[in-house]
């Protein structure tokens, strides 16, 4: 995998500014009103460098975890800075611990990026040859340089040596080895509490067992009993016609070939409880809370309402309700928005 790293890392993988809430008002009442309790709010980060994304800083001092990256210096760097005392940064890289898997997704990573790979035939490729860019030192390392761990675990052997046995949401990130972890944390994606995952993928992987694909990706998420809530969609032009660049970096273009993208999956709560499954309260409300952040206040309040006499113990449902509809932007209040949209479905057409 160290042969191949400082050659992918070229992309910007953040989440879409347009389907992040970064001022969840439900999540801000959860967290102001401590009802999670002692339960924390246990985020892994995998493809770590630049720091977890600020969304996920309003879980406050209720956000633990580890962040994982093989950039020695950054890790040092990011715990050095670091305003989450629970949430540490180590540098290692976590594979899948499965040599077969481990071996293919090297060399899947050397065939798309290197000169006969797909990603050499894109714009962004050519625009780092034009400019003789250290993309990795540059902009992953601050400038410093590139010293990599010599260190890899897979994350269940790592919670499993840490004493950990479940965590709530995994984000994954490593351009090009996503898979590999998620082969390396079946045990953790066992747990049916596990509220979530971030993902990124290739579009156009080979047809291959062991592929970083988003069909191979999709499929064993699927039978481990997650559902995908939403996908994102990066687009590359090809060298020989050059596009418009999404940011002011060699990497995503407004138009060309769809070829990466972030999957966002969840498990589907309200379908367990159907099945006769028992949901932790804490767990009901970080879900709701990881719903709004990533712009799905529908979800969320769908999720408020189904569980409704588990919460009102714990929340004020109602009000919870209406900071939901607050975040869509179009009423005051949930039984105003509900009310405007059964008199009159036709005013959430489009204006324009």
């Amino acid at each position: 995998m160290k042969a191949f790293l400082f050659v992918v890392l070229v992309w910007i993988n953040v989440y879409s500014d347009n389907e992040i809430n970064y001022n969840p008002r439900l999540t801000q009442y959860v967290m102001q009103k401590h009802l999670l309790k002692d339960s924390n709010f246990y985020l892994v980060d995998v493809g770590a460098s630049g720091g977890i994304a600020q969304h996920w800083k309003a879980f406050g001092k209720d956000l633990s975890g580890f962040g994982f990256d093989p950039l020695v210096n950054e890790c040092a760097r990011l715990n050095a800075l670091n305003t989450c005392p629970k949430f540490r940064y180590l540098s290692c890289y976590i594979v899948s611990g499965n040599e077969s898997v481990d071996q293919y997704a090297r060399l899947e990573s050397a065939n798309f990026y290197e000169t006969t790979g797909k990603f050499a035939r894109s714009s962004a490729w050519k625009m780092m040859q034009l400019l003789q860019m250290n993309y990795g030192k540059e902009a992953f390392n601050q400038g410093e340089e590139l010293i990599l761990s010599h260190d890899q675990i897979s994350l269940d052997a790592f919670f499993l040596k840490n004493g950990v046995k479940s965590v709530d949401f995994i984000k994954i990130d490593t351009d090009g080895f996503d898979y590999s972890v998620l082969k390396g944390s079946e045990k953790l994606l066992n747990d049916e509490n596990m509220i979530g995952i971030l993902v990124e993928c290739h579009f156009n992987a080979a047809h291959h067992p062991y592929a970083n694909s988003f069909r191979n990706i999709d499929s064993f998420l699927a039978e481990k009993g997650f559902s995908l809530f939403d996908l994102s969609v990066w687009r590359y032009t090809k060298g020989e016609l050059p596009g418009k660049f999404v940011y002011k970096i060699p990497a995503q273009t407004i138009s060309g070939q769809v070829t990466w993208g972030d999957a966002f999956y969840l498990r589907d709560f309200i379908q367990m409880q159907k099945m006769g499954k028992q949901i932790p309260t804490a767990q009901i409300l970080k879900m709701a809370c990881v719903q709004e952040i990533f712009g799905l206040p529908d979800c969320a309040a769908e999720l408020l309402l189904t569980f409704r006499d588990q919460l009102k113990l714990t929340i004020d449902v109602d009000h919870c309700l209406d900071l939901l509809a607050a975040d869509m932007g179009l009423y005051s209040s949930y039984r105003k928005h509900l009310n405007r949209f059964q008199k009159n479905p036709t005013q959430f057409y489009p204006t324009k």
